[in-house]
């Protein structure tokens, strides 16, 4: 494969899952063409991960195996270091990519210029729209990063600017302790850091399907739950972490800590909705009380104010704020005495 013509890596991590890996390569491989390539990142399996590849007899796939087992976020940013496309498709083991979108990515790839990423919907087991977008393109800077940071959760489905990712820097960010947004989500790291340096492109369209239900792949890696009220609160704060180190300005950081605070209490909000829905507490592996909520919001809240006094403004827009902050609290513990 002539590696200048590869215009899109779909890069796919994984660790001990040969089988689930197998219906993803064999689903992958009907939509790979002269330019597009699969990039592996084996990280240290000892199943029969190998043995599959190489039955697959698939020359577009690139198969590598870490010499030992570097944990899944490393592992997610060493599959995209690997890549040789300009832009890559990340995709979880479990997960398999709509066919029918590829040609639409590959036509945006082709006729676009300085577009930094493309995001697509993501649908469930069922099919039905777990992430929808609408068709649009936000310019770089405040435009992308208020309308786009932040959105994504899901590792499946977002297609990145290769050229753009500054990996010594997410290296560097790795090898510090305590950056959770990071060590949680580095898909959401890269992400956010590339609605300042080129445009953002949503379809409607669905890049890919959830395959093996429940966690995510950060999560089955991990051994961690992050639906829980208290553990949203833990994600609230590593969200403005990486909102205020960002080389952004006043106006837009001051509009993400408000766009943070406002998406977690909707979260918080839309899971006090649901309480009772056992079938959907189970689907997420939830046990949650009241008290739970409100020590949350309350959380979230003072986190919140404290991070707003950080920002030097002028006094009467910091009172502003600071009372919509309240208010906003105000109304959701109302609700949720109710």
């Amino acid at each position: 494969m002539n590696e200048e013509s590869i215009k899109l890596s779909i890069c796919i991590p994984t660790y001990n899952r040969a089988q689930i890996l197998k219906e993803t390569l064999l689903n992958v491989l009907d939509c790979v063409d002269e330019g597009i390539e699969v990039v592996v990142s084996d990280n240290n399996s000892d199943d029969n991960t190998y043995s599959i590849i190489k039955n697959l007899k698939a020359p577009r796939i690139k198969y590598f195996k870490n010499q030992e087992n570097i944990g899944a976020v490393r592992n997610i940013v060493r599959v995209l270091e690997r890549a040789k496309g300009k832009y890559s498709l990340l995709i979880s083991d479990e997960d398999l990519i709509c066919n029918s979108t590829i040609p639409t990515i590959k036509k945006i790839i082709n006729d676009s210029q300085n577009i930094s990423a493309i995001l697509g919907g993501v649908l469930d087991q069922e099919n039905r729209p777990y992430i929808h977008y609408a068709r649009n393109k936000y310019i770089e800077g405040k435009e992308a990063m208020e309308n786009i940071a932040f959105t994504n959760f899901y590792i499946s489905g977002a297609i990145f600017n290769n050229d753009l990712i500054d990996f010594q820097d997410l290296n560097q960010q790795l090898s510090k302790p305590n950056n959770g947004f990071l060590h949680l989500y580095p898909h959401r790291y890269i992400l956010t850091k590339l609605t300042l340096l080129g445009d953002i492109v949503t379809i409607d369209n669905f890049i890919c399907k959830q395959g093996e239900k429940g966690k995510n792949y950060i999560e089955k890696q991990n051994g961690k739950i992050f639906n829980h009220p208290l553990a949203r609160v833990e994600q609230f704060k590593t969200d403005l972490t990486l909102s205020t180190m960002l080389n952004v300005d006043l106006e837009i950081r001051i509009n993400m800590l408000l766009k943070l605070y406002r998406m977690v209490r909707s979260n918080l909000i839309e899971l006090k909705r649901n309480i009772k829905n056992k079938e959907l507490m189970d689907y997420f592996n939830l046990q949650v009380d009241e008290t739970s909520f409100l020590i949350s919001i309350e959380k979230c809240t003072e986190i919140a104010i404290k991070e707003l006094d950080k920002y030097k403004i002028e006094e009467n827009r910091y009172l502003k704020i600071k009372e919509r902050l309240l208010e906003l609290k105000d109304s959701a513990v109302l609700y949720f005495a109710n």
